[in-house]
């Protein structure tokens, strides 16, 4: 169960069957920005997207939801590996100011490059907007935020749900009891900017995120409140927890009243 994940390819159930997104539809982030773009009256937007499958389906779709909806694109700029040459910038710089548009819509993954790519065509031009989705900003770095030339910017948020979960604190063990996770390893280092057991990871992240990684003991384990942990995250994740445990307790009880077992002799393929 994802609370982040937005590639289309985990929308396609014969490939992905056991993948399910917290967001109800893809769709509901391009229908608030278009509500956002029609209450200021904006009918002419650019598109930024990330050179691989993800930005060319996300760009495509949103194009195509943009037209319905009377909202015209002026252009289309991916982040290729040319796209920091001079030359290149040079043109596109051309190519959005002769637009006239001053709104940007940011689609596809993101990555170092692209956000470099990104960075250094909005260098070239000022006075533009950038509209993110949740799912981009919060893969953005809090320090690569305070650059200038995303003063402006918009980024869409789920909203706080309220949610009642018996869990207000959890727990995250050392990397050495679970060697094998790499989920952990990569929190207790970008997270708790702590040591791992893995130091190509160590340097890895220290140099790209400029991280003064500790050496924290091996029996030391950080339990985090709900305080903790960013809002958004922390409802799209305990909603995830709770829609696994209650469609396992649905499944459980079905079985139950289906073929008159007890707890005790009933029985699954995978358990």
């Amino acid at each position: 169960i994802s609370h982040g994940a937005t590639d289309y390819a985990l929308t396609d159930r014969l490939q992905y069957p056991h993948v399910f997104k917290m967001m109800p539809n893809d769709r509901i982030y391009y229908t608030v920005v278009v509500t956002f773009l029609k209450y200021f009256k904006w009918n002419w937007v650019g598109i930024f997207s990330s050179d691989d499958v993800t930005g060319e389906t996300e760009s495509k779709v949103l194009t195509d939801y943009l037209a319905s909806n009377d909202i015209c694109v002026a252009f289309r700029i991916k982040s290729n590996i040319d796209l920091h040459k001079e030359q290149i910038l040079e043109r596109n710089k051309i190519i959005m100011k002769k637009s006239g548009a001053k709104i940007i819509i940011i689609c596809g993954s993101h990555s170092p490059a692209t956000f470099s790519r990104l960075t250094l065509l909005l260098g070239k031009v000022h006075d533009m907007i950038l509209i993110y989705s949740s799912s981009y900003f919060y893969s953005i770095e809090k320090h690569e935020l305070s650059l200038p030339t995303f003063d402006g910017s918009f980024t869409l948020t789920p909203s706080n749900c309220n949610y009642s979960c018996p869990w207000r604190v959890f727990s995250l063990d050392h990397p050495s009891k679970y060697p094998e996770d790499k989920l952990l390893e990569h929190t207790w280092i970008k997270g708790l900017t702590c040591l791992s057991l893995n130091q190509l990871s160590d340097t890895f992240y220290s140099k790209l995120y400029r991280l003064s990684l500790k050496n924290c003991s091996t029996k030391y384990q950080k339990t985090f409140s709900e305080h903790e942990l960013p809002a958004t995250f922390l409802s799209r994740m305990i909603n995830g927890l709770e829609s696994l445990v209650k469609s396992l307790q649905a499944t459980l009880f079905h079985n139950i009243r289906l073929f008159n077992k007890t707890l005790k002799n009933l029985s699954f393929r995978h358990q």
